[in-house]
């Protein structure tokens, strides 16, 4: 054989070992693109079949191009205007795309042809949330929870809305609320711990931190929040253990830095603060920040009682999920 061919035989073979190892590492976009074929079969072969446009809208989304998916949504709730489903996907469609006023719009129209939807009740008190429209947020929650009543996420949320009013009693009974369906909430625990400290009851505060530390020894947001719970009982040393161990997980939560330097400038120890607040101020260092973790919205339409697994992040949500 040929030095030609042998090389031409290796190329095609790295070229089909490439292929299929994006293959086998997407397994979900592989099956999405096999999907998107076959739905697109299922609209030429039935246009005016609801269903067939509302799939396509489907395997669009998952392969994230948003416009032909809400386009296809659109098809489908032209066909069929009282199909909740499709409007509720639309408006997670629209939520990809940052368009809050559609995404609402979506979620009251699924309301309205499907009144005890539960997760189109909770998704817009996300986004009545996102807009600072608390009550509403409050009232949506309340509409979920009356349509499923072990909604962990939606009394949660709910907790986090009081909270931003100053209504911190609210906010605590609905956090224990969502802790009594599911115990292993540590976002329920966290916040609920920083009401807890918001109204003074420090040591209430310090036991639900312990609480979220136990469930997840890394989350660093709650031995940081501990160590401001134990320097409001002035407990120094366990505070200084505290955030200590918030910067061995996370060397650049400079706020963690700056607070033991403040233990340090109490306990007398100067030169070992001075040492905390230089790291604090170097420009380098950056804070991960503590505000509270929000919940985060389903990705996908929910045809079960699923509840998406909880993300664990240290800060206000970034990415909301979605059912799936």
């Amino acid at each position: 054989m040929s030095n030609f061919c042998l090389k031409n035989s290796f190329c095609i073979f790295t070229v089909a070992l490439t292929a299929l190892s994006f293959l086998l590492l997407n397994p979900v976009i592989s099956k999405a693109e096999n999907n998107l074929e076959t739905s697109l079969l299922q609209v030429k072969k039935s246009p005016n079949n609801a269903e067939a446009h509302y799939r396509l809208a489907l395997t669009y989304g998952k392969l994230e191009r948003y416009q032909e998916s809400i386009a296809s949504y659109k098809k489908a709730v032209e066909l069929k205007p009282n199909y909740p489903d499709a409007w509720y996907s639309m408006g997670l469609a629209y939520y990809n795309l940052k368009d809050a006023d559609n995404e609402m719009h979506c979620y009251k129209q699924a309301i309205k042809y499907k009144p005890d939807f539960a997760d189109a009740h909770y998704n817009l008190g996300l986004t009545y949330f996102d807009q600072g429209n608390y009550p509403k947020a409050i009232r949506s929650n309340k509409d979920a929870i009356a349509n499923q009543p072990k909604y962990p996420e939606a009394f949660y949320n709910m907790g986090l809305s009081y909270s931003k009013m100053g209504q911190e009693i609210e906010a605590i009974s609905s956090y224990k609320k969502a802790l009594a369906i599911k115990p292993t909430y540590t976002n329920a625990w966290l916040n609920m711990g920083i009401s807890y400290g918001s109204i003074g009851k420090y040591q209430d505060e310090v036991n639900s931190y312990q609480e979220v530390i136990k469930l997840d020894p890394k989350y660093v947001s709650a031995y940081y929040y501990l160590g401001m719970a134990y320097y409001s009982l002035k407990q120094y040393p366990q505070a200084e253990e505290a955030y200590k161990k918030t910067f061995e997980l996370d060397p650049k939560f400079e706020d963690a830095h700056l607070n033991l330097g403040l233990i340090y400038d109490n306990t007398g120890k100067y030169q070992q603060a001075i040492e905390q607040y230089q790291i604090a101020a170097k420009p380098a260092t950056k804070s991960t920040t503590t505000k509270r973790p929000t919940e985060t919205k389903p990705a996908t339409k929910s045809t079960t009682a699923k509840r998406p697994t909880e993300a664990k992040p240290a800060t206000k949500s970034a990415t909301k999920f979605k059912i799936n």
